[in-house]
């Protein structure tokens, strides 16, 4: 998935209260009724998520992983821990 999605998934986290909740409770059917498209080991990252901390924590978590570190030092594919 390419970065600006994952952004997309943050944003759609941090706006919207109802995702958020749906997140929590189901991350792969949430996802899928929002209409993102998460490869296998993204899916996974997001399932393994720490979803016993507090929304602000998770937002922090997320935004700090797309704050570059989303690739390899060599630019190779992105991570998938970005919750």
């Amino acid at each position: 998935m390419a970065r600006e999605d994952l952004q997309k998934i943050v944003d759609k986290f941090e706006a919207d209260a109802q995702f958020r909740a749906a997140l929590r409770k189901d991350p792969r059917a949430a996802v899928t009724a929002a209409g993102f498209k998460l490869s296998d080991s993204e899916m996974q990252a997001l399932i393994k998520a720490p979803w016993n901390r507090t929304d602000s924590q998770l937002i922090q978590l997320a935004k700090g992983s797309l704050g570059g570190r989303l690739t390899t030092e060599a630019g190779g594919p992105a991570r998938t821990d970005f919750w």
